[in-house]
């Protein structure tokens, strides 16, 4: 398990907080780290109903997992949120530089302030414009009138 944080970037999928898979796992690396091995950011995809985005905020995080939250309507299992948002991510691997490009296309000209821990176009902005091909950053810097930093 140590070998799986140490190595990748994990990322729980259809996991929920309570599931004891999860708790086994994130036990194991918490002693990692209480013997001093520095390990990496997990992450997971978990649902959250209108108005809880705190609680399970804290929750997530009580386990050392980042959680990045998908909505789910109240009293529902309607889980629409976390499939439209693997598809995006598929789409925007897939096309590579495209993709990247894409992003800078859709965001570029929003103000940043406007971006929000559910929708946080500029922390995807920041992933776009580092690639190190360069090209989504020239297609950033080549927007007239020139975008807001």
């Amino acid at each position: 398990m140590s070998e799986l944080f140490r190595n990748y970037v994990v990322c729980f999928v259809g996991y929920s907080i309570n599931d004891p898979v999860l708790r086994y796992m994130m036990d194991a690396l918490a002693v990692d780290r209480m013997l001093g091995e520095v390990t990496p950011q997990a992450w997971a995809l978990g649902d959250c109903e209108p108005g809880q985005e705190h609680r399970k905020t804290i929750e997530w995080e009580a386990k050392g997992v980042t959680p990045i939250l998908y909505e789910v309507p109240a009293g529902s299992h309607d889980h629409s949120a976390l499939y439209q948002t693997l598809h995006a991510w598929a789409d925007t691997y897939c096309d590579d530089i495209q993709g990247k490009e894409r992003i800078v296309d859709n965001y570029a000209l929003k103000n940043p302030s406007d971006s929000t821990p559910q929708n946080n176009f500029v922390g995807r902005m920041l992933w776009a414009l580092s690639d190190k091909s360069g090209l989504p950053a020239k297609r950033f810097a080549d927007f007239n009138p020139a975008p807001s930093l």
